[in-house]
């Protein structure tokens, strides 16, 4: 996010504009330091990723005014008998409820952001690399931005230069990709960027 300019724009402007809500939750990035992260992210940033905690059980002293009938079952059951039979006539009974009115949606996240598959951080950090580079994209040969980002070491005489190239190329695509995508609010989107799935504006 601290190299999308945009963001950094509307973090200059006190978090105001079209990205005010995105400010919001993540506040001014622009001082953060990498080393600064886990701070960031045990301070909160981890709770815009996480998944909404589960309704627990409600123990109610009295018989509610109000009822969520859609999401919610009553259930009296006798402060006296045997508990074994009891627990397992609710979870026969309460599992057949719950299985009519299952969401087919239930399993899609809930996440405030959404975090797409299984990122692997050592790819993320290359993408990264190659992207802080970008005003040498275009004037340098990507062999050199291959050694110079610290991605490739070692003798330039025994690399392949074509499976290099290929490869810095598809990092810094899918690392323009992600910081285009990130106005849609998912994380990291390598997907071709639609400039108008603007959740944000």
């Amino acid at each position: 996010m601290r190299e999308w300019d945009a963001y950094t724009e509307c973090c200059a402007n006190g978090g105001t504009g079209p990205l005010s809500k995105l400010y919001e939750d993540f506040g001014d990035l622009r001082d953060l330091e990498d080393d600064d992260f886990m701070d960031w992210w045990k301070d909160g940033g981890r709770l815009l990723f996480c998944e909404p905690e589960e309704q627990g059980v409600e123990f109610l002293p009295a018989a509610p005014v109000h009822h969520d009938d859609e999401n919610r079952v009553l259930i009296s059951v006798p402060v006296s008998g045997d508990l074994d039979r009891i627990v397992a006539e609710i979870r026969n009974t309460l599992g057949k409820q719950m299985r009519g009115r299952r969401d087919p949606d239930a399993n899609a996240s809930r996440a405030k952001y959404k975090v797409l598959g299984s990122p692997r951080l050592s790819l993320l950090e290359k993408q990264l690399r190659i992207y802080r580079l970008r005003d040498k994209y275009e004037t340098t040969t990507k062999v050199n931005l291959a050694f110079e980002s610290g991605i490739v070491k070692g003798d330039r005489d025994r690399i392949n230069p074509d499976t290099v190239t290929a490869q810095i190329s598809e990092y810094y695509t899918d690392a323009c990709n992600i910081v285009e995508n990130l106005v849609t609010g998912y994380f990291p989107d390598t997907s071709k960027a639609l400039k108008n799935n603007d959740l944000f504006g």
